[in-house]
């Protein structure tokens, strides 16, 4: 079991969704995740994805036992996207079970690749989109703009041409603001 937290605020939509599907396939989940732990992240999260083993013996405890964490430390209204992992090695009467007790989740073997297209779907979903649609020319020069635009907000096309980085994307309000000497019209 491992949760993800994801603030879309800060994490680019596709990076976020490559994150968890590295996580997936990882064999060592923390260290492609972040292991639930008592941490602040998790009441700034913009989705917590819970990854539950459906392999093991008693999926229904580490369930219980990461919501009973997640209470205690006041998290409980981040929004959550339960994902049953290990489809392909899990006993069939393991899975209706939990089918019947998390109607919600998403069911996925990261091993076959069955359910990660749907799992991508409703985490792409899931997170917030940065509202403010922007084209603009950044020099070369200033690349670490180019940066917080791939880190902060979704790019919709990228070119590079002489005068430097033209980008469509969407980003949050602060940084269009960061951007606004940088717009353009050119195509």
């Amino acid at each position: 079991m491992f949760l993800i937290i994801l603030r879309g605020r800060r994490t680019s939509r596709l990076a976020a969704l490559h994150q968890i599907v590295a996580a997936l396939a990882s064999d060592q989940p923390e260290v492609a995740g972040l292991v639930l732990a008592r941490s602040p992240l998790l009441t700034d999260a913009d989705l917590i994805v819970h990854v539950v083993d459906g392999s093991d013996a008693h999926p229904e405890d580490q369930v219980t036992a990461v919501r009973d964490v997640l209470a205690e430390i006041d998290a409980r209204t981040v929004p959550e996207l339960m994902v049953v992992n290990k489809i392909d090695a899990a006993y069939p009467v393991t899975l209706a079970r939990l089918r019947h007790l998390l109607p919600e989740a998403v069911f996925v073997s990261a091993r076959t690749g069955e359910g990660v297209d749907e799992l991508r779907e409703r985490i792409a979903a899931a997170l917030p989109d940065p509202a403010v649609p922007v084209r603009v020319l950044v020099p070369f020069t200033a690349g670490s703009l180019v940066a917080r635009i791939h880190a902060e907000g979704t790019v919709l096309d990228e070119q590079h041409t002489a005068e430097g980085t033209l980008l469509s994307a969407r980003v949050p309000a602060g940084l269009a603001g960061a951007l606004s000497g940088f717009e353009t019209s050119e195509q």
